[in-house]
């Protein structure tokens, strides 16, 4: 038993090893570091788990990060260089009768609900003027009938 426990020639006396799992977040962690990892170039310990890119493993291969930006330079500089084709040329014009469609789409739509919300405000005006004539007849007939009824009848 005491031989397990003792420590080899050349060993660092460290803590013993942890036998826990990693957790849901840990993994997590770890696979962030990787993709981390992989688009640097660059290699990780993160929750006892290494992580190398492959560029370390094989020197001749570049690291897949590297080799996806080399490639986006390599297309951003060949873009830049070349004029625009005639399909780019209609698409812009496609997007342009679109984008003047939806101006007028929008500025008929608009002008729809204003003519709505004036037909509302018109009704309502009405309705006020109609109201109000019809208050001012009953208080007038009111008036009328009580002073009549006031008036001493002549026989």
């Amino acid at each position: 038993m005491q031989d397990a426990n003792r420590v080899l020639p050349g060993a660092s006396p460290a803590a013993p090893a942890k036998r826990g799992r990693l957790n849901e977040r840990q993994w997590a962690d770890v696979r962030r570091a990787a993709r981390l990892a992989r688009k640097e170039g660059i290699g990780l310990k993160v929750h006892g788990v290494e992580i190398f890119c492959n560029a370390q493993k094989n020197k001749t291969r570049p690291c897949v990060g590297k080799q996806q930006k080399q490639q986006q330079q390599q297309k951003e500089k060949v873009g830049q260089q070349q004029q625009p084709t005639p399909q780019s040329t209609r698409d812009a014009r496609r997007d342009e009768r679109s984008a003047q469609r939806l101006l007028v789409f929008q500025k008929k739509k608009r002008k729809e609900l204003l003519s709505q919300s004036s037909r509302v405000q018109t009704f309502l005006r009405q309705y006020r003027w109609n109201r109000m004539q019809l208050v001012w007849k009953e208080s007038m007939q009111a008036d009328s009938a009580s002073s009549t009824s006031n008036q001493p009848m002549e026989a």
